[in-house]
């Protein structure tokens, strides 16, 4: 009985030291010999290498109760960012708080040994192996580090409570995986409530949809939810009330939705994120400010705009996008999950950023929204600035968007790449208003490169399309057939077309 007992204490001993959620060093030599040398020190002190591939995969190949490194050799061409001996952690890429758009941290063989890294570092809690590469195994107590999805397919996760040696492994799906459950909408328009707010309405559309060989509607959600917000007489009153009881007010739409879905048409619900006409009038606290005046900072349409890094406006998002999957829509399509780019953009002041960068503040929205709609097996789709497909530095420093992170949290990003919404010369091109094939194929070939260059995210293409006359000389049918040759040609997934005045006889007559 003693001995059993002792097994069990050894084996609860053991098993407590297992964390793979904790960071993983990352370490640059300049030469192969340099790195043997280290290697076979690191080794003696049960650390072992791994590549920068294994690392991406989320499989972790090492020994049990053994600790990985990542080890980059001369002229590896993936970004580094040189840092400090006791700065050079990186979180697994399937914990929670991973940021895909920042450098893997290093530290330089010429600066450091590994005996000297190991006393600086002592005190560290790092990564340590269960020596099953597949099975992710951490602390019951820290399972919400825990991302939503797998960095690989065919992945589990197993958490230790008080009886580690009684766990069980489950699936831990991909993103990949995930995406095999969804309906994600691929060719479609989008339309304002007051187009579809009576069964007429509905019926019309749902014969355009189906007789031009489309499937999917984008309804504007919240030009329809303003009105059930406003029986609210504070910000405080909303917050507190009940999501099934909001979602009771909402009957004519949730038939609206179930009609569509009927005729097989998948339905994406459009939440416009910058600007919400409800806290502008409650609780303009939560807005971005204007250093000069001290007051809200407004666009040139006099138009507040929510500050994202506030942990109360993600609260209420939150809320809003819960009772939105409710409704059980295909999809959630967020829009405007920027920072502004119009007005004097110099006066803004983030008041909750504590100089954190602007793409983090769209990063850890994005965040806190996945698991709400994943949890309801229901699409996630972005809509994103254009120019963000160039991916330049500013854009991200301005703007907040960046698409590695859109790509690790959405199932379809959808760039609005509208020829007429870019300057004369751009991309070399004098009027890309105007040279509708040659704009959208440029653009969706940069869009593609961008996607390609990272299959653990494997995401859905659906670009918007140019469906209204504004700066377009030529527009026409021939105008809507061009962008989406392009679009087949590139090989997106789909596209949706956007008219602000639901105006769409051109879109269908260029389906032709």
């Amino acid at each position: 009985m003693r001995k059993i007992i002792a097994v069990l204490f050894i084996s609860l001993l053991t098993c407590a030291q297992i964390n793979e959620l904790s960071p993983i060093p990352a370490f640059f030599s300049p030469s192969t010999k340099n790195a043997e040398i280290f290697i076979e020190d690191a080794k003696n002190n049960n650390f072992h290498p791994i590549t920068y591939e294994n690392y991406i995969s989320g499989r972790i190949t090492v020994p049990k109760h053994h600790h990985p490194f990542i080890l980059f050799i001369a002229d590896f061409h993936t970004p580094l960012n040189f840092v400090a001996k006791d700065k050079n952690y990186n979180l697994p890429t399937y914990h929670k708080d991973f940021d895909p758009v920042e450098s893997i941290r290093v530290s330089s063989l010429s600066d450091v040994n590994f005996k000297e890294w190991i006393e600086i570092n002592k005190q560290k809690e790092l990564f340590t192996s269960n020596g099953k590469p597949r099975i992710i195994e951490y602390p019951l107590s820290i399972e919400g580090q825990l991302f939503t999805y797998a960095s690989s397919d065919n992945m589990f996760k197993s958490n230790t409570g008080k009886f580690p040696f009684l766990t069980k492994k489950q699936p831990f799906l991909s993103k990949s995986e995930r995406l095999k459950s969804k309906d994600y909408s691929l060719r479609g328009y989008h339309l304002s409530y007051g187009a579809i707010n009576n069964v007429a309405k509905i019926n019309t559309q749902i014969d355009l949809i189906k007789s031009s060989n489309l499937d999917a509607i984008v309804i504007d959600y919240k030009s329809y939810f303003a009105e059930i917000q406003k029986e609210y007489k504070s910000y405080k009153s909303f917050m507190e009330a009940n999501d099934s009881d909001i979602l009771k007010k909402m009957n004519s739409f949730n038939t609206m939705i179930s009609l569509f879905k009927k005729q097989n048409i998948k339905v994406s619900l459009r939440i416009v994120v910058a600007t919400d006409s409800f806290i502008q009038r409650y609780n303009s606290n939560l807005v971005l400010w204007n250093k000069k005046t001290n007051q809200p900072w407004q666009d040139y349409f006099g138009q507040y705009w929510v500050d994202l890094y506030s942990p109360e406006v993600i609260e209420y998002y939150k809320k809003i996008i819960r009772i939105a999957t409710l409704l059980s829509p295909s999809e959630i399509q967020l829009d405007y999950i920027r920072f502004p780019s119009e007005g004097d953009t110099n006066l803004i002041l983030a008041r909750r950023s504590n100089g954190t960068a602007r793409y983090k503040a769209v990063d850890n929205f994005c965040k806190e929204m996945l698991p709400i709609i994943d949890k309801a097996n229901i699409s996630f789709a972005v809509d994103i600035f254009g120019i963000v497909v160039w991916d330049k530095k500013d854009t991200t420093q301005i703007l907040g968007q960046n698409i590695l992170t859109f790509m690790r949290y959405a199932d379809e990003i959808c760039p609005m790449l509208y020829p007429s919404h870019f300057h004369s010369g751009f991309e070399n091109i004098k009027a890309p208003g105007d040279m509708p094939y040659l704009f959208m194929l440029k653009g969706t070939k940069r869009f593609k490169k961008l996607i390609d260059q990272y299959p653990q995210y494997p995401t859905i293409m659906v670009p918007w399309i140019q469906a209204f006359e504004y700066m377009a000389p030529s527009y026409g049918p021939s105008y809507i057939k061009e962008q989406i040759k392009a679009i087949n040609e590139t090989g997106m997934d789909g596209f949706i077309a956007w008219n602000a005045r639901n105006d769409y006889k051109i879109l269908i007559q260029g389906l032709k």
